[in-house]
């Protein structure tokens, strides 16, 4: 009986139940748009059920409680405020509800964004600079109602001086040519990038002028980087700041950059890419760096010590306030300049020539400060400095300083006095006549050093020789004392015969 009355009673409840309805979904309303808190970022997308913000470039079930929830968000109010205050420089002036006071107020944010952008202050100063202008300018309109802060003057320098600049910038290369120069960055920064340069005639200033074009990354992330690291990449990258900004290619009439494999490669490089694209391009190399590879290759048949030298002392003063405090007071006493010791780099062009001049100028204090510092600190680094600066072979070479500074006047001759359009063929004639003075001197040290080379061997074959001679002397002079001891009966003594013998002084000179 009580199964039966069980089954009956689960009989009874089951059909009782209701499966619960699915939710409905909802699809984009057109009315959303004319409220006045979501027209200004709200836009349907293909998708019906779905609705995106422009602000944050996020998409969102488009429901009423989900747009409200998003409106809300911190994320969505942060984008919204900077919106609100980093709008176009041209709306600044064309709005019709500005006064005049609001377009100075505009007008001096943008002053102040692009004084910080000139002179590489740090943007973080600006949370202490409007407060403090304030105070300063109570009676201002302009100084009160300023509302300029770091996150407001970086999007003022990126979105409106910068589009401003870069459009500027485009109009002029779509009418004109111009040159590209491409270099990658050296810093220690983990994102590694390019710099392109453009080199155009621009017509407002009446003068050719250099001007940034785009600063790259040359890896792209969520890519494979095995195909990244290549000139084909990098090409398409340098191209494609072109392409978007719809300049056309063929006003590029030049390409200029340093001159390693993948940039300036016969084949499979930048510069042949170029040449593929724009025929008649005029494809130079860098000529310091040229001028660098040779100057480092001539400086390797030097001996090392010389550049050992150079390093040494830089490195036994760059870590130590007391010895540089120490060695001025060497300075003051050897009267000379009190400069600081250079430090030699291998990517710097010429730099090297700029340490010896600097180390050739101050050798008499360096020598007087190396000499105590061996006599009492006794130290390896000490040691070796103290005996390469008493070395007369190493100062031998200061001779080569006068070639460094020759070659310092050619790279300067070659970089700013390349003959720009325009320049009359007298100023085109004195130039090559000055290159042309310029090799012959180049020539002439060449000669001297050659010159130079054979008389210090010649001097130290006579060195040699003079010392043997001297040494052959002193025992025929002891030879001629043990003869005459062995007889006493000449009664001649070791006085009288240094008396009969000439001079050493005579012997060296007939020797000589």
């Amino acid at each position: 009986m009580s199964s039966d009355s069980d089954d009956s009673t689960t009989s009874k409840v089951c059909p009782s139940k209701k499966l619960k309805s699915g939710h409905k979904k909802q699809k984009f309303r057109r009315e959303w748009l004319k409220n006045p808190d979501y027209q200004a970022w709200l836009r349907p997308v293909e998708d019906n059920y779905k609705a995106k913000c422009v602000l944050c470039s996020k998409e969102f079930v488009s429901e009423l409680s989900n747009v409200k929830k998003h409106l809300t968000s911190n994320n969505h109010k942060k984008l919204s405020n900077i919106k609100q205050s980093t709008s176009s420089l041209y709306n600044f002036a064309s709005s019709s509800n500005s006064t005049t006071d609001d377009v100075n107020v505009k007008e001096a944010e943008i002053m102040l964004s692009a004084f910080f952008a000139e002179h590489n202050i740090s943007f973080r100063v600006m949370d202490h600079l409007t407060p403090l202008l304030q105070k300063m300018f109570p009676d201002s309109k302009i100084a009160i109602k300023l509302a300029l802060k770091r996150t407001k003057t970086k999007n003022i320098i990126t979105n409106v001086i910068g589009d401003s600049y870069k459009d500027n910038l485009t109009n002029i290369l779509k009418q004109r040519k111009f040159s590209v120069l491409i270099d990658e960055s050296t810093d220690i920064a983990v994102t590694k990038t390019a710099c392109i340069v453009v080199k155009y005639f621009d017509p407002n200033e009446n003068r050719v002028c250099t001007s940034l074009w785009e600063y790259i990354p040359t890896f792209e992330e969520n890519k494979d980087s095995r195909g990244q690291g290549t000139a084909e990449h990098l090409y398409n990258l340098v191209i494609n700041t072109f392409v978007q900004r719809k300049v056309p290619l063929c006003n590029i009439v030049g390409f200029a950059s340093d001159g390693c494999n993948m940039m300036m490669g016969r084949y499979n490089s930048v510069a042949s890419r170029f040449r593929e694209q724009c025929p008649g391009i005029v494809i130079f190399k860098c000529i310091c760096h040229s001028l660098h590879i040779c100057c480092s290759q001539a400086c390797k048949n030097l001996p090392r010590t010389c550049e050992d030298l150079a390093r040494n002392v830089y490195t036994f003063f760059n870590a130590s306030s007391k010895r540089q405090f120490e060695y001025k007071e060497f300075q003051k006493f050897a009267e000379v300049e009190i400069h600081k010791i250079l430090h030699p780099s291998q990517t710097r062009w010429l730099s090297l020539g700029q340490v010896v001049t600097r180390i050739l100028e101050q050798w008499p204090a360096l020598q007087l400060f190396f000499n105590k510092k061996y006599l009492e600190e006794r130290l390896l680094a000490a040691e070796q400095i103290h005996s390469s600066l008493n070395d007369p072979f190493i100062k031998m070479y200061s001779f080569e300083s006068i070639d460094e500074t020759r070659l310092k006047c050619c790279k300067e001759e070659l970089t700013s006095k390349l003959p720009p359009p325009g320049q009359s063929v007298q100023e085109l004639a004195v130039l090559k006549q000055e290159n042309m003075c310029l090799r012959k001197l180049l020539e002439k040290s060449e000669r001297e050093c050659k010159l130079l080379n054979s008389n210090n061997k010649l001097l130290c074959e006579n060195k040699a020789l003079l010392e043997e001679k001297l040494v052959s002397l002193q025992s025929k002079s002891i030879g001629i004392d043990i003869n005459q001891i062995k007889k006493p009966e000449r009664k001649t003594s070791t006085s009288a015969i240094a008396q009969q013998m000439p001079p050493t002084s005579t012997l060296i000179n007939k020797n000589k």
